[in-house]
């Protein structure tokens, strides 16, 4: 469950929109980062609740994830499936991360602090990454479903990060997280949906540890510029009550 969680933390969490146009970048992606990061100017917050479905040998095990960005900050709140509403489920789970540190509280192991952000490793759908000519190379172009991508690799620390990014529509399809050790984990986006403006967001995600579904995400609902408050992202006033809506 905690590398499920994990993993979820890193393909669906939000961050503040980070982008550099430097000129000896492919041109492909000085106009991707340009088109997220117009789509990511007029959101001050955002809040994104899913069902989240791990699928283990022994049968689905569902759980609703709410995620909110507010600047630098996310939070995720984890809550088992149930008839009650968001606001009066009971919490298991709770991560805030900024751009240095990482927060979680729950139920089992209270509460820890760790060095490091899970921003850094976000779906690029939902962040603007950071490419550089240091970390960025451009891999050529393929078909997925049926889909025209241009195949991005960016490197960080000691994973190579590969995004397949639609031509047409500019959003990532598909993103491998490649370990050192060889180890990969995917995720496939689709069904993608309009929030506001061109911003984008898929509906269904699925996560692959190899070639093995691990998970399934569905977004519920998608509400932006609601005022969400300072105190939400606080680690100092983090708990595991239901959050009002």
């Amino acid at each position: 469950m905690r590398n499920t969680l994990a993993l979820f933390f890193a393909a669906l969490t939000l961050g503040t929109v980070s982008f550099t146009s430097a000129a000896d970048l492919p041109v492909a992606l000085c106009e991707f980062e340009a088109r997220c990061a117009s789509r990511h100017s007029g959101v001050q917050d955002l809040t994104i609740v899913t069902d989240f479905i791990i699928h283990s040998p022994d049968g689905d095990v569902p759980s609703v994830h709410t995620i909110r960005q507010k600047g630098g900050k996310i939070r995720m709140d984890v809550s088992p499936q149930g008839e009650s509403t968001n606001s009066t489920r009971p919490l298991e789970f709770v991560g805030i991360s900024d751009d240095n540190m990482t927060w979680t509280l729950n139920r089992s192991g209270g509460k820890h602090q760790r060095q490091g952000s899970a921003r850094n490793q976000q779906d690029p759908n939902f962040v603007c990454w950071l490419f550089t000519p240091e970390n960025t190379k451009l891999g050529g172009e393929e078909m997925l479903r049926g889909r025209d991508c241009r195949v991005i690799d960016v490197q960080i620390s000691s994973t190579t990060h590969r995004l397949w990014l639609d031509k047409e529509m500019q959003v990532v399809l598909q993103h491998e997280e490649v370990q050192q050790s060889g180890a990969v984990t995917r995720w496939e986006a689709s069904n993608f949906h309009t929030v506001t403006g061109d911003l984008k967001i898929p509906q269904k995600t699925d996560m692959y540890i190899g070639d093995r579904l691990m998970a399934t995400v569905l977004v519920q609902s998608v509400t932006f510029n609601t005022g969400l408050s300072d105190d939400l992202f606080d680690p100092g006033k983090m708990s595991l009550d239901p959050v009002a809506p």
